[in-house]
C-alpha cells in the first residue's frame, strides 16, 4: 500500500481467511486505496461489505487446485467396516475435538466405523487424551504428518473424508479449504460445515453432506453418508469433480486474477486512476 502510494503502481489485495477474521488490519484503509480486494468465497464479500467495503471495489477469485493433477474416478467403498478419513493442521479451527465427540455418539448407537486422523499440530496430545477418555481406542487412529506425495494414495483408501471447520476462541476460521477439494477430486465423499464459505463448495446432498459444527449434527452426516446408496454416492462424487474442475481450478482462477490486474493497468493507463486505486488518501 505505502510503496504504491510512493511509486504510483496501483496494488491490489487478496483475502482468504485469518487475514480477515483474524487479522484484518487497516482493512478500511486498504480498501480505499487498492485497485481491487480479491477474495475467495460469496461469504468473504458478504462480510467485507458488512464491514463498509464497497461492492464495487470486491472481486470473486477462487483459490483451487490444479484439476490435470487428479484423474476422475467412480465412487467405490474400500471397506467392509466404513472409513472416514480426517487430514488437517490439528488446531481448533479444523474441528477434529469436534468430530471425536461425534465418533462417540456412532460407537453409543452401535455403529460401526474407523476414523484415521492425519495430520499434526499443536493439540496433538489433547486430542489422543480425548481419544482415551472417550473410550475410542478401537475406532480412531492417529497417522501423524503425510507428505503431500503420498495424500493422493491415503485419500484413494478411505471411504469419506470429513473435516468439522470450526469458529476458534479467537473468532479465526477457515475459508474454503484446499484439502477439501482434493479429496472431491479424488472421487472421494465429503462432510465439512457450514462455517465460511465451505457450502459454496460443499453443497448439502449435491457434491457433499453438510453439518453444523457440533458433534450431534456431525455424527448425524456420518451416519447417513454410511447408509446412502452407492449409486447416490456415484452421481454426488461426479458433482462434486466437475464442480471443483470447474470453479475451483487454480488455471482458470490465475487468469481471472490477471484479467483484473491488465483492466486496473488499463484503467491507469487511460487516465481513470480512481479505478485504478492511485486517488485515494
Amino acid at each position: 500500500m505505502y510503496s504504491s502510494l510512493l511509486s504510483g503502481i496501483p496494488f491490489s489485495v487478496t483475502a482468504h481467511a485469518n487475514d480477515l477474521f483474524q487479522r484484518g488490519y487497516l482493512l478500511p484503509r486498504k480498501a480505499r486505496r487498492a485497485a481491487f480486494i480479491s477474495t475467495i468465497s460469496r461469504f468473504n464479500i458478504g462480510w467485507l461489505q458488512d464491514k463498509g467495503i464497497p461492492a464495487d471495489k470486491l472481486r470473486l477469485v477462487r483459490c483451487g487446485v490444479d484439476s490435470r493433477e487428479f484423474s476422475a474416478r467412480q465412487y467405490r467403498r474400500q471397506h467392509e467396516v466404513f472409513r472416514f478419513g480426517f487430514l488437517a493442521r490439528l488446531v481448533e479451527k479444523k474441528g477434529l475435538n469436534i468430530l471425536l465427540d461425534a465418533c462417540l455418539l456412532l460407537k453409543q448407537r452401535g455403529i460401526k466405523f474407523k476414523l484415521e486422523v492425519a495430520g499434526d499440530g499443536p493439540l496433538w496430545d489433547k486430542l489422543q487424551s480425548q481419544v482415551s477418555t472417550l473410550g475410542l481406542q478401537a475406532e480412531v487412529s492417529f497417522l501423524g504428518a503425510i507428505a503431500n506425495t503420498e495424500v493422493r494414495a491415503w485419500l484413494e483408501q478411505i471411504d469419506c473424508f470429513v473435516l468439522p471447520c470450526c469458529r476458534d476462541s479467537a473468532g479465526d476460521m477457515d475459508g474454503i479449504p484446499v484439502a477439501l477439494m482434493e479429496a472431491m477430486l479424488t472421487g472421494i465423499p465429503v462432510i465439512s460445515t457450514s462455517v465460511s464459505g465451505i457450502p459454496e463448495l460443499v453443497i448439502d446432498g449435491e457434491t457433499g453432506q453438510v453439518a453444523d459444527p457440533t458433534p450431534d449434527s456431525m455424527a448425524k452426516c456420518m451416519h447417513s453418508l454410511i447408509g446412502v446408496e452407492p449409486e447416490e454416492l456415484v452421481a454426488r462424487v461426479a458433482r462434486a469433480q466437475k464442480l471443483v474442475a470447474g470453479e475451483f481450478d487454480i488455471h482458470r482462477n490465475t487468469l481471472h486474477l490477471l484479467e483484473e490486474i491488465k483492466q486496473c493497468l488499463a484503467d491507469k493507463a487511460s487516465g481513470n486512476t480512481a479505478r485504478a486505486g492511485l486517488k485515494a488518501t
